[in-house]
């Protein structure tokens, strides 16, 4: 019996925490245009309040989490110059306890 309840409590937490990210809308997306493996962008986040929680297909290029963050698009086997890419930065607010998305489009160079 404990083990199906373990279970249970397991499926139901990464459900719930699964599902929260997914209905996330982006609060900006940043357009960085055309971009090749060596180049790099920032965003700003206020430490006072925001904090960097995780982030998806980029290379992060300095140890902060708040501040100025600066990401590389990282090297992909699967893509050919000309194809465009999207990712995802999650950070959340602190004052609020809430989460939020920065998309970050382009094409590769």
């Amino acid at each position: 019996m404990k083990k199906y309840l373990l279970f249970f409590f397991i499926t139901v937490t990464f459900t719930v925490f699964s599902q929260g990210r997914k209905d996330i809308k982006p609060d900006r997306i940043i357009d960085v245009g055309a971009m090749g493996i060596s180049d790099k962008f920032q965003i700003a986040l206020d430490c006072s309040t925001e904090k960097l929680s995780s982030w998806s297909g980029l290379n992060k290029l300095v140890e902060e989490d708040c501040g100025t963050i600066q990401f590389g698009v990282s090297q992909n086997n699967s893509v050919t110059v000309g194809s465009s890419f999207y990712f995802e930065i999650f950070y959340n607010n602190t004052s609020t306890s809430g989460a939020h998305l920065i998309g970050v489009k382009g094409t590769y160079k």
